[in-house]
């Protein structure tokens, strides 16, 4: 009798056992190195759309330094009048104008430092991003792969910064452009209205 109170007991204790346990939750790793490669591709064709960008900001910034230095270079006309003659026939708009063409080419000189350095920044981490896919393909090892794709991720958001801040100063350059038209047609107007009084 007292056996077959163990027996139940033991019984009683192995169903209570079996209701209370936890299922087991592990899974498989799995690393899709598809996905991985089409992200890396995506990545490097939006450097190559940087690259494009860059280059046309820069042949932006030359026609515009073209454009400044015609508005303000040397003509040698500085001896045709006596300074007492002159003095009074500039007027303030030109003198305006001379001085926004000159304070845009000071920031475009500015911009193009900045511009280059990113770029720059943006092939160096483009080198470390084909490395980090280079030690992807070459480990086996999930946690370096997930580590690896971590630090990848990380690099991809510093590019999109410097893209950002490239579109920013991009921007910049665009305002300054129209700045500078702006005041080239207002005193060209003014002169029209000038010339019919």
């Amino acid at each position: 009798m007292l056996t077959q109170k163990k027996k139940a007991l033991a019984a009683a204790m192995c169903a209570i056992a079996m209701l209370t346990a936890q299922p087991s939750q592990a899974q498989i790793p799995v690393t899709d190195a598809l996905q991985i490669a089409q992200e890396a591709y995506q990545h490097v064709e939006t450097l190559g759309k940087w690259v494009q960008q860059y280059q046309q900001l820069r042949a932006q910034i030359e026609l515009y330094t073209y454009q400044l230095e015609s508005l303000t270079g040397r003509r040698g006309l500085g001896g045709i009048f006596n300074a007492l003659q002159a003095e009074g026939m500039v007027p303030d708009d030109v003198r305006q104008i001379v001085l926004l063409a000159t304070d845009a080419k000071a920031k475009l000189e500015q911009i193009d430092h900045v511009v280059k350095n990113g770029i720059n920044h943006t092939t160096l981490r483009q080198g470390q991003l084909q490395q980090l896919l280079r030690q992807i393909d070459a480990t086996e090892d999930p946690k370096a792969i997930a580590e690896l794709q971590a630090r990848m991720s990380g690099e991809q958001v510093a590019v999109q910064n410097e893209g950002n801040r490239l579109a920013a100063l991009s921007e910049q350059m665009r305002n300054q452009e129209r700045l500078v038209t702006q005041a080239v047609n207002e005193w060209r107007n003014n002169q029209r209205l000038m010339a019919l009084q």
